[in-house]
């Protein structure tokens, strides 16, 4: 995952892409959902999330389901950024790796926590698929509160998406 979302160019605050932030830092994103510096940007089963640790089928339901509610709790509120707060994922990122440490997991070089130790980190949190979905439920119960959240100012702000759907279509 790590290495197919570094070969996207995707550009975040101050035009720097996501492959720039992770050379010199740790492949980290909240929940494995989403990165900061990154608003509105949503990944499916990425670092910190348990990914192939789990069933990855339920993984990615999961995953789906909360991005889809969250993109809903957006447009019900009127925000049209969503950012993970750099201290939320910065503590996530810890739990994360603080669990894979008391596992074999942590002890060798794997696609698990990097090569080399090059990217040292643990990608998926061993806390299991059932206390990592409650997790993600209990952000989203607390109204998204380890998030920036910008809400839309004017009607100009609040048709953006409507606007770039329509430029990109063909009639």
């Amino acid at each position: 995952m790590v290495d197919t979302l570094r070969k996207i160019h995707i550009e975040g605050i101050d035009n720097r892409t996501l492959k720039q932030q992770w050379e010199n830092n740790n492949p980290t994103m909240y929940l494995g959902l989403t990165t900061h510096g990154f608003p509105n940007m949503f990944a499916v089963t990425g670092p910190g999330s348990p990914s192939i640790t789990a069933n990855m089928v339920a993984s990615i339901e999961q995953n789906v389901d909360w991005i889809a509610n969250c993109i809903q709790h957006m447009k019900k509120n009127n925000i049209f950024s969503i950012e993970a707060k750099s201290c939320e994922q910065q503590k996530w990122a810890e739990r994360v790796n603080r669990l894979a440490e008391e596992t074999l997991y942590y002890s060798c070089e794997s696609r698990y926590v990097g090569k080399e130790n090059k990217d040292r980190a643990y990608f998926m949190p061993y806390l299991g698929y059932e206390d990592y979905a409650n997790q993600c439920s209990l952000v989203e119960q607390n109204g998204y509160q380890s998030f920036t959240l910008k809400k839309q100012k004017n009607k100009e702000t609040k048709d953006i998406h409507t606007r770039h759907t329509e430029e990109m279509s063909p009639n």
